[in-house]
């Protein structure tokens, strides 16, 4: 479920979830018959509900991390009826007291803003912005403000009409769940300062900070009415880590604790090394290795890994501080190092160019986001141009061409060295870019669940169905992603996020 929200009566309930791998839809259930009722609605995320009894939703978007969805904003009668569309690279929105509009995040290249109302941006982060709830006098938009994609650490912040943002409370390591107390006086939320237990606390606008509930397997706040009942759901999530090893027919899950983050195979497919972020892995999360067999996991050190080095001595990993730090970590014997940093302030990929002696970047700093080529150990970032890469290996076996995402989210082939580039013939819109095969064609992966998976001629754009992927138990699961697969595609892994959800109507609660 991804969010549920109270309607003017207070008596009915619209929610949007999906059931046993189906389709996400709203529904709408009453307090004295709680069996829901689809508006039929399909493929559809409710955002908001208006005092006139209009929803506003994200239809057919494009699942992301944390069950967010970006895709077309649109309106329609609680009631059912035709949607009208009204904003597209939208993720999230919240009507304004009175129905006077939207306020809304939308996506701009690698940044996100925060229009209030929509059309008029007060607010711009090269991080993203979570659970945006317009305070009951509307002056003001209540945000999670999360410094680094897709990770949901971050603070609480409010943001005003004209602009001024204010810091509120700071400092958790994970966030989920928004809603203004029923008097305005407060801002309710779900957060952990570690693991993925959810308090419900609550700070005034003057940061006084306090405790509200604290339950055994944590709460994520959606909606407070008037009255003072709350709506509230607890949510068991598990991230497994899923991989098929070459030679087998069925599919190993390689998961080590309860959030298992796939990032890259050895060339060989015989390791796999991921990141692990549930309670034990620590502030910076685990970078973990493993081998494809079952072997017992190693852990390498903190962050988010990204890469193996061509010779598999190598890991290249992201260390989720403010600014971001990269390092490499040794998958045998031997010291981390450090890589200079350069104007780079938050990175969004990397990977090693076949000769193992320099890392392709995509980082985000005063420039703008863009391309990077750093020499290792000890070289210094240096831009080669535009483009956009994240959880893939964008890089051509011969390491003369980069397939990456433009400022459109096309994907185009650009030369290694910088230079124009030209676009990807077979490319869809909602493609994610995967990997290079070893002959030179270009994985990509198409849909949430399932996930399809296409091979795309680099010169023809010929787009062939490679393989789909869907976990035995559809349940709970909204994405599975991200993708890693060999080059010669004898072996794949990927993360399969599964979050089961139970709604509960809160009263007493102060």
């Amino acid at each position: 479920m991804t969010a549920a929200r109270f309607t003017a009566d207070g008596q009915t309930i619209a929610f949007s979830a999906a059931w046993d791998g189906g389709p996400r839809q709203v529904y709408t259930t009453r307090l004295e018959f709680l069996e829901p009722r689809s508006i039929g609605l399909q493929d559809a995320s409710l955002l908001s509900v208006s005092s006139r009894g209009e929803i506003a939703a994200i239809l057919s978007g494009q699942t992301e991390m944390h069950l967010q969805v970006l895709g077309t904003l649109s309106e329609l009668p609680l009631s059912g009826g035709a949607p009208r569309e009204v904003l597209t690279d939208t993720r999230l929105a919240d009507w304004i007291p009175g129905d006077k509009g939207l306020a809304v995040v939308r996506r701009f290249g690698n940044k996100e803003r925060l229009e209030f109302p929509a059309g008029h941006v007060v607010y711009e982060t090269q991080g993203w912005i979570g659970w945006p709830r317009v305070a009951p006098a509307g002056d003001r938009v209540a945000l999670f403000d999360h410094e680094f994609f897709p990770d949901d650490r971050g603070s609480v912040a409010v943001v005003d009409r004209a602009g001024k943002k204010s810091t509120l409370s700071s400092g958790w390591e994970t966030e989920e769940g928004l809603a203004w107390s029923a008097d305005g006086r407060e801002i309710w939320f779900s957060a952990a300062k570690a693991g993925t237990a959810l308090d419900l606390n609550a700070v005034t606008l003057d940061r006084r900070q306090r405790l509200v509930a604290r339950v055994p397997g944590g709460l994520v706040v959606h909606d407070i009415f008037r009255d003072g009942r709350v709506l509230l759901s607890r949510d068991s999530i598990r991230d497994s880590l899923l991989c098929r090893p070459e030679g087998e027919a069925v599919e190993r899950d390689l998961s080590w604790l309860d959030w298992s983050f796939p990032a890259d195979l050895s060339p060989d497919g015989k390791t796999i090394v991921f990141s692990e972020q549930g309670l034990e892995s620590g502030p910076h999360y685990s970078a973990c290795l493993r081998k494809t067999d079952g072997s017992p996991v190693v852990r390498l050190g903190e962050g988010f890994p990204l890469a193996f080095s061509p010779d598999g001595k190598w890991v290249v990993s992201n260390l989720p501080t403010s600014p971001n730090q990269l390092v490499l970590l040794p998958t045998g014997p031997g010291e981390l190092r450090k890589l200079e940093r350069g104007p780079i302030v938050t990175y969004l990929g990397a990977s090693f160019f076949p000769d193992g002696k320099r890392l392709l970047l995509c980082g985000d700093g005063a420039g703008g986001p863009g391309l990077y080529v750093q020499p290792i150990p000890d070289g210094q970032p240096r831009r080669i141009g535009d483009g956009v890469f994240s959880f893939s290996n964008p890089i051509s076996p011969d390491g003369k061409s980069l397939a990456v995402y433009d400022k459109e989210r096309r994907l185009v082939i650009v030369p290694a060295d910088g230079g124009a580039g030209r676009a990807l013939p077979g490319f869809v819109e909602g493609d994610d870019l995967l990997r290079w095969s070893q002959d030179g064609a270009i994985f990509v992966a198409h849909g949430d669940v399932p996930a399809r998976i296409f091979r795309v001629d680099a010169v023809t754009g010929t787009r062939t169905l490679w393989r789909t992927l869907m976990p035995a138990d559809p349940a709970g699961v909204d994405t599975l992603r991200p993708i890693t697969i060999t080059p010669n595609g004898e072996s794949y892994a990927y993360g399969c996020s599964r979050t089961l959800s139970e709604l509960f109507l809160a009263e007493g609660l102060k």
